[in-house]
C-alpha cells in the first residue's frame, strides 16, 4: 500500500487516505514482518535471605558466558519504595500521576499502580534470549528453587520446578540438584530446556 504524505500534523506526516497521521511502524510496514523474538522465562524462587540475587548474578555471567542475552527482574510480593522522596519523579506520583517514569539515553525506570505490572515489563525483555525473574514462587513459569541452610529445607514451590540449587545435602527426587554455587550447572539446565 503506498501512502501520500500531505502534510504535517505536529510533526507527523499526514496519510491522505485516511486523514490521519501517519503511524511510522504500521501504515510504513516498519518491523512489522520482524517479530521480536520472545525470550525463554525462568524463576529463581526462594525464601528470603536464601541467597537468590547471588544466585541470580552467577547465572546471569555464566549465561552470558555461553553468548545468551539475558534480561533480569526482581519480583517482590511486598510493597517497596522504588523512588526516593524529594526526587522530581516522587513528587510527580505523590501528585497523583498513574504512571512516572525517569530515562536517560541508557536508563529506565518507571513506576505504574496497576496490578499487571509484569505484563507491563515483559516488553522490555523482547530480543533477549533469556529472561530470568528473581522471586515468581507462583508465577506460571519454569522455576530454580534455592534451599539454602538455616533458611529453608525443601523447595519453597514444585510447581514449574526444573532444578534446585543447595548448600545442604538436599537432593531433589524429581529434578537436577546441583551446588548453590555451581552457577554453570544452573545454566546448563536453562540451556537445556531452550
Amino acid at each position: 500500500m503506498t501512502h501520500q504524505i500531505i502534510g504535517c500534523q505536529k510533526n507527523r506526516p499526514l496519510d491522505i487516505e485516511k486523514n490521519r497521521p501517519l503511524d511510522i511502524n504500521t501504515d510504513m510496514n516498519i518491523n512489522n514482518n520482524k517479530k521480536e523474538k520472545q525470550p525463554y522465562i525462568v524463576a529463581v524462587c526462594g525464601l528470603k535471605n536464601s541467597g537468590k540475587t547471588a544466585y541470580t548474578e552467577g547465572l546471569i555471567r555464566e549465561l552470558k558466558k555461553m553468548g545468551y542475552s539475558v534480561a533480569a527482574f526482581k519480583h517482590v510480593a511486598h510493597e517497596f519504595e522504588s523512588d526516593s522522596q524529594g526526587t522530581d519523579s516522587h513528587r510527580f506520583w505523590e501528585a497523583g500521576a498513574n504512571t512516572v517514569a525517569v530515562f536517560s539515553p541508557h536508563e529506565l525506570m518507571f513506576r505504574t499502580g496497576s496490578e499487571d505490572g509484569l505484563n507491563k515489563l515483559l516488553p522490555l525483555a523482547q530480543g533477549n534470549d533469556i529472561l530470568i525473574i528473581e522471586g515468581g514462587k507462583t508465577l506460571p513459569y519454569p522455576k530454580i528453587a534455592i534451599v539454602r541452610s538455616g533458611i529453608s529445607d525443601v523447595p519453597v514451590t514444585r510447581e514449574g520446578l526444573i532444578a534446585v540449587a543447595t548448600n545442604t545435602d538436599y537432593k531433589d527426587p524429581e529434578v537436577p540438584t546441583h551446588s548453590l554455587d555451581d552457577f554453570a550447572a544452573g545454566a546448563k539446565i536453562i540451556d537445556g530446556s531452550l
